[in-house]
């Protein structure tokens, strides 16, 4: 026993003093931000971007207008300057149920437009005021990652909808989600918020959101879509009244109009109004279903981890995606700070897979950046050539080929279902864990999907065409890949058991258990103990076969800021507020990360962007 539990001493008091040198104030809040709070409205902002088109004047009459280019916000240098005149209402809208509602243009504005400035821009916003130190040219960026003709994509033929992803961006210590569908109008006619002219480019509608219902989202968006398209009739909804927005901080360029904000030059319907505001006004949790139409209802979880809701809409995608095999060795790599790089020519595949992944990793929070969808412009792509740890999603766009990885970067293409993998951590108890997994699995394959998961729509609009020989957009490379329909929908209690089993190897680390290896120093210069983490101690209780991989986790970024925080869990539980001014902060000692070798030689390879 002695031997087994011989641990240096001498070791200990070096890192306890280099530790002691190496102070940090750690603000620590009892408070779970992660549950989703009924007092959290559904949704922050709605959002409909795209080009718009210009109105024609004296000025710009006589001038050889371009066309939208293929690249995002830049003129390309067709000079077809043919002015389209608008086309009147289509005599559909006369004919739909008293019930019912689509959302087609009412009227249109006189006057002949064109689209000589290819950049997008946000067409109707609601709330038609600022978020908060949100920045929209970015939010522009994201929802179209490729360029408004969705260069480098899978194509999906004809159809209405060409993606549906979601998207993130940083606002001070709050995450904002930004649920999005791409739409084609090529066989559509013209919506309200779009002409002919613009047929040949795709508009994104947005929600931005702090509330984790991705799915629930993305299901309204849909639905919402395919009406202003006459693709489907919705139900009437009764008049509400807006609630008071401060006006003082409106979104530029835009006219307000019953609480709606948008461009100058169309209406807005009256029902798409209500529609919009009966949606904001609902709570993001425990509200009660709203049927949009015969056929589509919206759910909304009960007061559950926000977390725990996100995986629900992104699990089933990951697994259907990728091997089990391939999906433990990303997990335990993502735990040692590996940088990822998801590449995808389906937006919706790329970011449920940078999203399961990352609510996998719980109750560890990854040190580095998380970007489900990486825009292809220079400013963006920047960021992978950062030194630190990320897990970022990305079109199989060739500036990839530009870039020099590190040795230890892992390459998932999505397209190809494989994973490159330069170095190798095995994970503890890896087989049984594979083993556990596929038996989850195995009960899982004829089970139907729940009410908070990705909705079922999509997987008909996105995947039905793939094989199509028609189905290559104009510009696009991208081969035709067979892609099938998900193959598992996974329950909430499944998606619970696969994080279990994923987890159950390192529960002497994320359970309370690890508290057993905390040591305080009671001869501090200021009298008061001064607690830390004895890594020394723990490593010698570990499997000998399993210690190599334990010793890089516990020198990780991750883990050392998941052992600050389980410090202070550590001295509330056991000391509460007593002898402290301030209960939620406490002073700690943490220590740094060794420092490891880190080398740039690993490349993409050209085939696997699949993009010539």
């Amino acid at each position: 026993m002695s031997s087994y539990l011989d641990w240096d001493v001498r070791k200990f008091e070096e890192d306890l003093e280099r530790q002691l040198k190496r102070r940090r104030l750690i603000q620590h809040s009892r408070t779970d931000n992660r549950i989703l709070e009924q007092s959290i409205p559904c949704f922050d902002q709605f959002l409909i971007i795209g080009v718009a088109p210009k109105q024609d004047n004296d000025q710009i009459s006589s001038q050889n207008p371009s066309k939208v280019d293929d690249s995002f916000g830049l003129n390309g240098n067709n000079n077809d300057s043919d002015n389209i005149s608008q086309s009147s209402v289509d005599e559909k809208n006369n004919n739909l149920k008293d019930n019912s509602h689509n959302f087609n243009n009412p009227r249109h504005c006189s006057g002949k437009f064109n689209t000589f400035d290819g950049k997008p821009e946000i067409l109707l916003a609601y709330p038609p005021t600022k978020l908060e130190n949100v920045n929209y040219e970015r939010i522009v960026s994201f929802s179209f990652p490729t360029g408004v003709k969705g260069r480098y994509l899978r194509p999906n033929g004809m159809e209405f909808i060409q993606s549906a992803f979601v998207f993130t961006v940083g606002c001070h210590d709050t995450v904002i989600y930004g649920s999005c569908i791409h739409l084609s109008l090529e066989k559509a006619p013209s919506p309200f918020y779009a002409r002919n002219t613009d047929k040949d480019t795709y508009f994104a509608l947005v929600i931005l959101s702090r509330s984790h219902i991705i799915g629930t989202h993305l299901l309204f968006l849909t639905q919402i879509g395919l009406s202003t398209l006459m693709q489907t009739e919705l139900f009437d909804v009764p008049e509400s009244f807006p609630p008071f927005f401060d006006a003082s901080s409106l979104l530029p360029n835009l006219v307000v109009d019953d609480s709606v904000g948008h461009i100058d030059g169309i209406t807005v319907p009256e029902q798409f109004t209500n529609l919009l505001r009966s949606y904001f006004t609902t709570k993001a949790a425990s509200a009660a279903p709203i049927a949009l139409s015969r056929e589509t209802v919206l759910y909304f979880p009960p007061k559950f981890s926000s977390t725990d809701y996100l995986l629900y809409s992104t699990l089933d995608t990951l697994f259907s995606l990728l091997s089990v095999e391939y999906i433990v060795q990303i997990y335990s790599m993502l735990l040692l700070d590996a940088q990822v790089l998801v590449i995808g020519s389906s937006l919706q595949e790329v970011s449920m897979t940078v999203l399961a992944l990352h609510c996998l990793l719980r109750p560890f929070e990854f040190s580095g950046q998380v970007i489900p969808i990486l825009p292809n412009d220079s400013n963006f792509l920047s960021l992978l050539e950062t030194p630190t740890p990320f897990l970022i999603g990305i079109a199989p766009v060739p500036e990839l080929k530009n870039f020099v990885f590190l040795d230890t970067a892992v390459f998932i293409h999505l397209d190809k279902k494989s994973v490159s993998f330069q170095v190798e951590a095995p994970y503890p108890e890896y087989k049984s864990v594979i083993r556990n997994l596929k038996s989850i699995l195995r009960k899982e394959k004829c089970k139907v999907s729940h009410p908070f998961g990705y909705p079922d729509i999509l997987d008909f609009y996105l995947n039905s065409h793939a094989n199509n020989k028609n189905s290559i957009s104009k510009g696009s490379k991208v081969n035709r890949i067979d892609n099938k329909k998900r193959r598992f929908h996974f329950s909430p209690e499944t998606c619970n058991q696969i994080a279990k089993c994923l987890h159950k190897p390192i529960e002497k680390v994320s359970s309370d258990d690890i508290f057993g290896f905390f040591v305080t120093d009671m001869n501090t210069s200021k009298g008061q103990g001064t607690t830390v983490f004895n890594s020394e101690l723990f490593l010698v209780s570990v499997k000998k076969n399993e210690r190599a991989y334990y010793e890089m986790l516990l020198e990780s970024q991750t883990f050392q800021v998941f052992i600050e925080n389980r410090i202070c869990d550590y001295l509330y539980q056991t000391h509460g507020t007593k002898g402290l001014e301030n209960p939620m902060t406490t002073e700690i000692l943490v220590g740094q990360a060794k420092q490891r070798t880190r080398s740039r030689s690993k490349s993409i390879q050209r085939e696997i962007l699949c993009t010539e």
